[in-house]
């Protein structure tokens, strides 16, 4: 249980992406157990093996060509000297990247993971920490829901490599979670993760998950690390789905807070597009949405459990904009909105 299982996962991961496998890894945890530092080691250590970047025009890039020889047992072996000219200047005085690009490869909500999806190189890593909204159950009939599938169905021509965060693996969508993720990696407890493969033959569940909750059982947050490691060997020994585990370091400070700016500086900026909204502007889209698109709308809410307009069906239909087709303000917003005038209306 080294470090060095952790590099071996990333340049197996690699190996997938370069025989056209799909690479969806969901990560699961109890709130405060560590999604967001595995993705954050594993993007950098994937960055710092196969990372480039120019010293002319500072381009950063994943290297695109065969990285990978492989050994036969499972054993993998990286290729010396990974080079190729900028793809941008065509450059040749190529070197490896300082530090990990935040702002290049996190994701912080659904329109953001389509864009970089469309946008970034093929090879990218993509952190969608806050962006797996889409990939809920409860949202499976959701237009923005149904564009994302295609989207990543079709990605494997990219060879991106995706981490998504989720507290509860069942919380995703069956489709994303039985036909689309390569790997699961269950968070046990703080840096020690587990890490599962679906079954590829002819089972209902290709995550044999009422077995897996069996031979797990229950556990707290005062279970002895010691009593989960002997979990994590029964359930190497005896899951079809587990395969291995190991520990993951801590994300250094300085790097974690890194991360934080990003990620916040992305919220305010998500913020910002929805404040800069001129009210009368927005009751003008407002109006257009429920004349062009009701009976979207209405569809929309036949299928929905309650049979009635939620917040994300005005997000969806309502608060969109008519151009570009992403929301203009999110379901939370519209929510408060709600709030707000729900104590001025008088009963």
């Amino acid at each position: 249980m080294t470090y060095e299982k952790l590099r071996k996962f990333i340049i197996y991961m690699r190996w997938m992406q370069e025989k056209d496998l799909d690479v969806l890894t969901i990560i699961s945890s109890p709130k405060g157990f560590g999604k967001s530092s595995f993705i954050i080691q594993c993007a950098r250590m994937y960055n710092s093996i196969f990372g480039l970047s120019c010293k002319g025009c500072n381009q950063e890039w994943i290297y695109t060509g065969k990285a990978i020889n492989p050994k036969g047992k499972g054993i993998f072996a990286i290729k010396d000297n990974l080079y190729e000219p900028c793809p941008k200047c065509k450059g040749t005085q190529v070197g490896k990247p300082k530090k990990f690009n935040f702002d290049l490869y996190l994701a912080y909500d659904n329109i953001e993971v389509r864009e970089k999806v469309f946008d970034l190189p093929p090879y990218s890593p993509i952190l969608a920490d806050e962006g797996v909204r889409f990939m809920m159950g409860e949202d499976w009939m959701t237009s923005e829901s149904k564009q994302m599938k295609k989207l990543f169905a079709q990605m494997r021509t990219k060879h991106m490599l995706v981490f998504a965060n989720i507290p509860r693996f069942r919380w995703v969508d069956s489709k994303y979670r039985n036909d689309m993720t390569t790997f699961w990696v269950r968070i046990m407890f703080r840096s020690f993760a587990m890490v599962l493969q679906p079954d590829l033959g002819e089972a209902k569940d290709p995550w044999h998950l009422k077995d897996l909750e069996k031979l797990m059982g229950n556990y707290q947050y005062f279970t002895s690390e010691e009593q989960l490691t002997r979990i994590a060997d029964k359930l190497v020994r005896k899951h079809p789905c587990c395969f291995d585990y190991f520990k993951f370091p801590k994300v250094p400070n300085e790097i974690y807070k890194e991360y934080l700016i990003a990620r916040n500086k992305k919220a305010f900026e998500r913020r910002d597009e929805t404040q800069q909204i001129d009210q009368k502007q927005l009751a003008k889209i407002v109006t257009y949405n429920l004349m062009q698109n009701w009976e979207q709308i209405l569809g929309a809410v036949k299928s929905s459990k309650k049979k009635s307009p939620t917040l994300k069906i005005l997000e969806q239909f309502a608060f969109v904009d008519p151009n570009s087709q992403e929301p203009v303000v999110t379901h939370m917003t519209i929510s408060n909105w709600n709030k707000e005038i729900k104590k001025l209306v008088k009963v």
